[in-house]
């Protein structure tokens, strides 16, 4: 979801529901404590990547 762009804590719950198509996924606690441990500036690297990505396709 994250590697992916993903942007709202809603669509934690799509791998969930594709389970057969990527395996099994963790709960939405397990997901939130990760995300609540995200230091902000560790976001600028893969939203600047990504942006360059889109900008070049």
């Amino acid at each position: 979801m994250l590697a992916d762009g993903g942007e709202a804590i809603a669509e934690l719950t799509l791998p969930r529901d594709q389970a057969e198509v990527s395996g099994p996924a963790t709960s939405t606690p397990t997901a939130l404590r990760l995300l609540a441990g995200i230091d902000p500036s560790a976001l600028v690297r893969p939203r600047s990547a990504r942006a360059t990505a889109w900008e070049i396709t």
